[in-house]
């Protein structure tokens, strides 16, 4: 983010804040006349900095996974958190009457400065004491894609020039939103982090090589202060920044899945709270709906997901995890699995006494190879340890071992049992009755021939 100066807008500090600071983000494009000379005029569209064509902003390119609506509150809402301690209302409809910064969200730097470095974030004069209430401000969001820092760096960058329209130069602190660099060495937390702090002017300015101090305030490079005496302060309205809870998932040891789901709470001294969620700088979803309790889907690779509640008077609170996103890995759960599945946290495992065929996949973390099964188990003492229907065998609940035959599974009699033995002498029996009928018959026959 690089702010020069322009001409003689340069002078002491004012001693007075003034009363009213609008800070008008102009997302639907405009044509700017660069005039040499005077002052900017936002109502006039003229510029002592650059001119030329911006087009309408488009989300497409910092945020291409929300909807555009969902975009634009979420980058003016950042930028009023960035301003949230000072007199200055930021607005997304043109004033109708009154004074105002404007600032041409939108378009690059080669749309106004053709012949400058490319890759610049944003230009805005230095208004020294913030003399002229009707700044023209330029921020780049088609040079900011979210491997650029996308959402978040845009927001940072109009905030950045902004604070040139009210009077700030560049310090050495790179965790204030007034440090030159936009990107400098810093973790993802601090960059989501900038707010207008301290430091001592710097005189880099990029591309354009140094750049002396301008205003030469008695606390060069103290960017909150002279905003103070800028701008002044906003009034205390007795809320706080929501306290944020990510109750789901915690941060993994191991890779998870795609699709993750999130659980998060957030309570507020404000009546509404929404959601954000980001992958690294990437806005990915957003939920007006609290508790949250959502799931999103990941590119595979390594990410940092950040939760933010934001609440009506852009209050924020963050929370930042690191997961490793694996296509192969199991995809975490809340509460319901597949058929046969637990979930256990955040998995989805097999029971106890499930087939299996390695620990991870057991609730139990043990996959225990047995004779004739592989099985989800659990270490023992004793019997009693063991579900009923199990036996502690080698200090592993086990199945009691089976008894095979070979039989098929058709039930049989078993041949010595007394209802077998019935059978059997009944049938002798019966054998004995017609084996006497016919020795009688016989022996009547003989006995009738002998009398013939």
């Amino acid at each position: 983010m690089k702010g020069i100066a322009s001409f003689a807008l340069c002078a002491a500090l004012a001693t007075t804040a003034r009363a009213s600071n609008t800070l008008y983000l102009n997302f639907d494009g405009a044509t700017i006349a660069y005039v040499q000379g005077g002052s900017d005029d936002a109502r006039l569209g003229k510029s002592v900095t650059c001119g030329g064509t911006i087009a309408a902003w488009s989300s497409s390119v910092g945020a291409p996974l929300v909807t555009p609506a969902q975009a634009k509150r979420a980058l003016t809402d950042r930028v009023r958190s960035d301003y949230l301690p000072f007199n200055v209302d930021v607005v997304t409809e043109r004033p109708a009457s009154g004074t105002y910064t404007m600032v041409l969200v939108g378009g690059t730097s080669k749309d106004v400065m053709p012949v400058e470095p490319a890759n610049i974030a944003g230009v805005s004069t230095i208004d020294c004491g913030n003399l002229n209430p009707s700044n023209v401000v330029f921020a780049f969001a088609a040079d900011l894609p979210p491997e650029r820092g996308g959402l978040v760096a845009l927001a940072h960058a109009i905030a950045h020039e902004a604070g040139h329209a009210y009077g700030l130069e560049h310090n050495d602190n790179p965790r204030d939103i007034m440090y030159v660099v936009q990107n400098p060495m810093q973790s993802l937390q601090q960059t989501f982090a900038l707010q207008f702090l301290a430091g001592n002017f710097s005189s880099y300015n990029g591309p354009f090589g140094t750049q002396a101090e301008q205003c030469h305030y008695g606390a060069a490079g103290n960017s909150a202060a002279n905003l103070l005496v800028a701008v002044g302060a906003r009034a205390d309205d007795g809320n706080t920044s929501p306290v944020l809870t990510w109750d789901f998932p915690a941060e993994p040891a191991q890779a998870v899945g795609l699709t993750l789901p999130l659980i998060a709470y957030a309570n507020s001294t404000s009546t509404q709270v929404h959601f954000e969620i980001y992958r690294n700088f990437e806005l990915v979803a957003v939920s007006d709906s609290a508790p949250l309790s959502t799931t999103v889907t990941f590119a595979t690779g390594p990410a940092f997901v950040t939760v933010e509640a934001i609440d009506e008077t852009a209050r924020r609170s963050s929370i930042t995890r690191h997961f490793e996103f694996d296509r192969q890995a199991a995809a975490l759960c809340t509460d319901s699995c597949a058929s046969g599945l637990v979930c256990d946290s955040g998995v989805c495992k097999r029971p106890f006494g499930a087939a299996c065929a390695q620990s991870s996949d057991c609730v139990t973390n043990l996959c225990q190879p047995f004779t004739d099964e592989t099985i989800c188990s659990h270490s023992c003492g004793n019997n009693k340890d063991c579900p009923n229907g199990y036996v502690c065998q080698s200090s592993v609940c086990a199945s009691p071992p089976r008894v095979h035959s070979g039989c098929a599974l058709v039930a049989r009699k078993n041949p010595f049992s007394l209802d077998w033995w019935r059978w059997f002498l009944g049938l002798l029996g019966v054998f004995s009755v017609q084996r006497n009928r016919q020795m009688a018959r016989i022996t009547r026959e003989i006995i009738v021939g002998r009398q013939d």
